[in-house]
């Protein structure tokens, strides 16, 4: 094969390699300055999904679920994220971990909780839960067991 048809060929591979590469850099910069954008609105710990109350204490023989609600604000429309809330016990120890997937978001204003069963074995003492998008906290609250 001729010399410099090989070259104009190799050429036009790189030409296209680093095209390629520089869209997909771009593309990633930009869902991270979206993602980056989210924020928590207001968030609370109630003992059920339509609680209204923002709890400090749980008697763990109550029995029911631990919710962790928390509104996200500036939420990507039309995107879904990946949540995960740490359920660390008074020890420091992970003692559950919740990992979802919203919804197809269709507002801004979004909201979206995590829950921990409560039980009579669970260790009282302050407990805190934190929830994350991706490898970013997002925001934490603590809340003690009695």
């Amino acid at each position: 094969m001729n010399t410099k048809l090989t070259r104009w060929i190799l050429g036009g591979v790189a030409v296209v390699a680093v095209g390629a590469i520089a869209v997909g850099a771009l593309f990633n910069l930009q869902r991270q300055t979206v993602l980056s954008q989210v924020q928590v609105y207001q968030d609370s710990i109630a003992l059920g999904k339509n609680d209204p109350s923002n709890l400090t204490a749980i008697d763990r023989r109550s029995g029911q679920e631990i919710y962790y609600r928390v509104t996200l604000q500036n939420a990507p429309i039309d995107k879904k994220l990946s949540l995960r809330c740490d359920w660390i016990d008074p020890r420091g120890t992970l003692a559950r971990q919740n990992r979802w997937q919203t919804q197809r978001i269709d507002r801004e204003v979004w909201p979206t909780y995590c829950r921990y069963p409560s039980n009579n074995a669970m260790m009282t003492g302050r407990w805190q839960v934190r929830m994350f998008l991706g490898d970013r906290l997002l925001d934490d609250a603590t809340f003690t067991v009695k």
